[in-house]
């Protein structure tokens, strides 16, 4: 009878052992998701902020040097897996992920006149030509 109770005990054991193993890999799991997630807002965030520092120093710049100036700005082409769109929307830069997720960001222009040419930037092509002149910005 010894030995039953022996053999029941380890299995209990390893049966606890089991179920300890998948709770802790679901927990962790969920874990990453979430912070897969944050991290991709984070720098979409920063991104637009990238943008938007660029295109107001093209601004000043040229508004005080009465000329038109262009620059080619180098952007990520993905952020943690995530293509995403640069548009604006109501005087809001808007940075969206387009792989069927609801991640994205909306920073203020500060009522600056920003032109997106198309209505529409894609992040695949790596970069976004900056053009101030006459009070406008133009992203393209």
């Amino acid at each position: 009878m010894k030995g039953q109770y022996l053999t029941l005990e380890y299995v209990m054991f390893f049966v606890i052992g089991l179920v300890l193993i998948v709770s802790v890999y679901y927990i962790f799991s969920d874990m990453i998701v979430q912070y897969e997630d944050h991290t991709t807002q984070y720098q979409l965030e920063m991104t637009g902020h990238m943008i938007l520092g660029t295109a107001i120093r093209l601004y000043e710049t040229s508004e005080n040097t009465n000329t038109k100036i262009s620059y080619d700005l180098d952007i990520p082409e993905k952020l943690s897996n995530c293509i995403y769109t640069v548009t604006i929307l109501n005087n809001f830069l808007r940075l969206d992920c387009i792989e069927g997720s609801d991640i994205g960001v909306a920073l203020t222009s500060y009522n600056f006149n920003i032109e997106i040419k198309n209505n529409i930037i894609y992040s695949s092509s790596g970069s976004i030509k900056v053009t101030a002149e006459n009070g406008e910005i133009d992203l393209e």
